[in-house]
């Protein structure tokens, strides 16, 4: 095997690694370190799934996934878990002192993580940690670190995939707006296991794809129809507007509402208009000197925009905006 080959497959596996020992995985040692990971047979087609991506890079005995049935002295009642669980092998043993400390605490490894964390590295974590309480909220489970180390996650989701979070008040990432919680699973849609469905917007993108159809074969009528509304531009773009005998149908000319609707249901279109919509200084001088301008859309474009939003939290007067720099 050539050296670009080997060294794709150790990145695979560093990348793949970062997501598990952020999640469910844990490295264990007595001479040699292995990998194990394990969840509830609920999600058996996810751990199979994972197994057999792990076994693409690690040595696993034929028993994995093995089941193990155990009774929560709290509630009384008996969980059956799925283990799964590595060989040794040498290259776990020389993570383990970047992972764990002297005391055999995990710690996170901040130049590693810099290095090998990627989309798939994101959607594993996710689907072994995360909760998708709404189209409009994600948590990470993250109560086992400390601040500094949750501070550096924030960071890390931010500088690497442009999504915003905070902290809540159980220690876990909240990722809480429509725009960022879309943009997160723009990029981790892709890895998501058949197992782990409900950790995805399938209703909802379905629902919003009638709606969407809907629209677009729905011929306006000859004669327009205007809906009033308030939208916010730079003082420049209202005065140039203000310069057509109407503003309104200036806009409406001007707006390539339909052709965006025609494209939104691809995630990777939907990951680049949010990210635009994340730097507003690409299609506006300055951002700070926006201006309220009641004006009327046309119905259709105003219905347009509004799933826009709804597809990918980019507000009404922030899609106008991008558009109009085109």
């Amino acid at each position: 095997m050539c050296f670009s080959m080997v060294h794709q497959k150790e990145h695979k596996l560093n990348s793949i690694l970062c997501g598990k020992l952020l999640g469910d995985g844990y490295l264990l040692k007595k001479k040699n370190a292995r990998l194990q990971f394990r969840h509830s047979i609920k999600d058996k087609e996810y751990v199979e799934e994972q197994l057999a991506l792990f076994w693409r890079f690690l040595p696993f005995g034929p028993n994995n996934p093995a089941e193990y049935t155990y009774k929560d002295q709290r509630t009384q009642k008996r969980y059956t878990m799925l283990i799964c669980q590595s060989k040794t092998d040498d290259r776990l043993t020389q993570l383990m002192s970047l992972w764990y400390n002297a005391q055999g605490r995990k710690v996170l490894p901040r130049c590693f993580l810099k290095d090998y964390f990627n989309e798939e590295s994101l959607a594993i974590w996710y689907q072994d940690d995360g909760y998708l309480k709404t189209a409009s909220r994600i948590l990470l489970s993250t109560e086992c670190f400390s601040d500094d180390e949750l501070s550096f996650l924030q960071g890390l989701i931010e500088e690497k995939f442009g999504v915003n979070s905070t902290i809540d008040s159980q220690r876990r990432i909240d990722i809480h707006t429509r725009r960022d919680v879309e943009l997160f699973l723009c990029y981790v849609s892709p890895y998501i296991s058949k197992g782990m469905q409900r950790k995805s917007l399938t209703s909802y993108y379905e629902k919003l794809m009638m709606e969407t159809h809907g629209l677009l074969t729905k011929p306006p009528n000859e004669k327009l129809e205007w809906q009033r509304t308030t939208i916010y531009i730079p003082a420049e773009i209202k005065q140039e507007l203000q310069t057509y005998p109407s503003p309104s149908k200036e806009l409406y000319r001007r707006l390539s509402v339909l052709e965006e609707l025609e494209k939104i249901h691809d995630p990777l279109f939907r990951r680049k208009r949010i990210l635009e919509a994340k730097k507003p200084e690409q299609y506006i001088r300055d951002p700070s000197c926006l201006r309220p301008y009641t004006l009327h859309l046309e119905k259709h474009h105003y219905l347009g925009l509004k799933l826009l939003k709804q597809w990918t939290g980019i507000e009404i007067s922030e899609y106008v905006m991008m558009l109009m720099s085109r």
